[in-house]
């Protein structure tokens, strides 16, 4: 019997038999569908199996109400949270020191377990179960806790309100004005430390629907300021005032300017309204009119002496910056009283001092008629036969400032009846009769003179006296009359 010969490399191999190539490729085929037989079926297995137990039970990691069910089952969770609600509190804090601790007793809290575990149970899908273990349910049921909202509103609200009366409370973002810069600015907001009710509530009703033991507040349950630096009704205010800030409204009496006001005076009468809306403070305008106006207002003529009008002034100045306006300004004056008579004639006498003792009033004109000064008098007493001299005479070379007038000796005692102090001495009848200062004086003009007047000069308001001396020179006129 011949054999067959398997040549390998060259060389006959004795008794070895050759398989086709088709016949191996074959059989490997064979192994591979085996093998993927094989994986497909352990995985339907377990897949079933995981079927058959998430059919009753949770999948790891699923949540009810925040609380963590992973491989319970209906049964369990419902034992659990009935024990659970029998001794529930929660502790509510924030990291500011606030603490409440509500439990179950305190608002009526009751839990029916199996019907939680039961609507739980019914939000699950056992075919689902492979994709719940990559992605776990959060499931939230409602029904199944119940308490008095009622009193744990109550129980909340009075724990908030006394926390919060000792709290900081927040601040809304201002206007303010910065020294530094000169200008207004926005002081930006800050939450405080006081709770917003509300929030609270929010919080406790979450902890008692799941039965939390902690609940811990974040800075949002603070109340909130209600205006924030971006709000725009504040920031066109800051710019509004910043705008007035920078004006320089020149103020005139007639051709003279005798004030500025600038934004050093502006920043003390702005304020803001409730909406923002950039106010002035006329009242504020008013008071530094008087105290800085007043005397430059001043003025008289023949009949009427002026003043500052302190009202329509400051109307005037609020309008001006309310309206972004630096034009000048012109002081507003009224009549404020009516001056006696002027003597007939005096203006046609040129440059002369008219002291008329009827009136008690006296004026100064200058060479073209006008009255360049004018005040009330006390002359002469009248009483005690000290009438001031009548008659036409003229400031001697004797004027000057800082003299003590000394009277004579009429009562015979040894010293001068009088020794007065007087700042402003205008001397016109040698160095005895002159106008002058009387500090010791309240009133001027009337009838004073008849009863209380002086040893026979010209008694005149200090002010009044210092402009005079300011306006006379040695040789003017003075002309004394009935």
């Amino acid at each position: 019997m011949s054999q067959i010969g398997v040549t390998v490399s060259g060389k006959a191999v004795a008794g070895a038999h050759a398989v086709p190539a088709s016949q191996e490729k074959k059989g490997g085929r064979h192994v591979g569908v085996f093998v993927m037989l094989a994986i497909v079926c352990l995985l339907a297995a377990a897949y079933g199996a995981g079927y058959y137990y998430f059919g009753s039970h949770f999948v790891p990691g699923t949540t009810v109400n925040g609380m963590d069910v992973s491989n319970m089952d209906g049964p369990t969770l419902a034992a659990t949270v009935n024990d659970a609600a029998e001794a529930w509190q929660v502790d509510i804090t924030n990291a500011d020191g606030y603490a409440l601790t509500i439990g179950a007793s305190d608002i009526d809290l009751t839990v029916d377990g199996k019907a939680l575990a039961d609507a739980a149970r019914a939000e699950t899908d056992p075919t689902r179960w492979v994709l719940d273990m990559v992605q776990p349910q959060g499931i939230v049921v409602d029904e199944a806790v119940s308490y008095d909202k009622d009193k744990l509103k109550a129980v909340v609200d009075a724990s908030v309100e006394a926390y919060n009366a000792d709290a900081q409370a927040p601040t809304d973002a201002a206007p303010s004005y910065d020294e530094e810069s000169k200008a207004y600015v926005v002081t930006p907001e800050a939450a405080g430390k006081q709770l917003n009710v509300e929030a609270v509530e929010a919080a406790a009703d979450e902890g008692a629907n799941n039965l939390e033991d902690e609940v811990a507040l974040t800075d949002d349950a603070l109340v909130q300021p209600g205006v924030t630096s971006d709000n725009d009704k504040l920031t066109s205010a800051v710019d509004a005032a910043n705008k007035m800030l920078a004006l320089d409204i020149p103020l005139t009496v007639g051709d003279k300017e005798v004030a500025h006001v600038t934004g050093d005076l502006i920043k003390g009468w702005i304020s803001f309204g409730d909406d923002y809306a950039v106010t002035l403070d006329t009242g504020a305008i008013k008071k530094w009119a008087k105290k800085e106006l007043k005397s430059s207002a001043a003025s008289s003529d023949e009949a009427h002496t002026y003043g500052l009008d302190a009202d329509a002034t400051a109307d005037a100045i609020a309008d001006a910056i309310q309206n972004n306006k630096s034009d000048p300004l012109e002081v507003s004056t009224k009549v404020l009283t009516d001056l006696p008579a002027a003597t007939e004639g005096a203006s046609e006498l040129g440059r002369h001092i008219d002291v008329n003792l009827t009136t008690q009033y006296a004026r100064m004109y200058d060479d073209d008629g006008n009255v360049i000064w004018s005040s009330y008098i006390v002359s002469g007493d009248m009483g005690e036969d000290r009438a001031t001299p009548t008659g036409t005479y003229a400031i001697n070379g004797n004027k000057a400032k800082n003299q003590t007038l000394i009277g004579a000796d009429e009562d015979e005692d040894g010293e001068p009846d009088y020794k007065s102090k007087v700042t402003y001495w205008m001397p016109f009848i040698g160095n005895d009769v002159g106008l002058h200062d009387a500090s010791w004086r309240s009133q001027f003009g009337g009838s004073i003179y008849q009863y209380n007047g002086s040893h026979g000069c010209v008694n005149l308001p200090t002010d009044k006296a210092a402009q005079l001396y300011d306006l006379t020179r040695v040789g003017d006129k003075v002309i004394v009359h009935w």
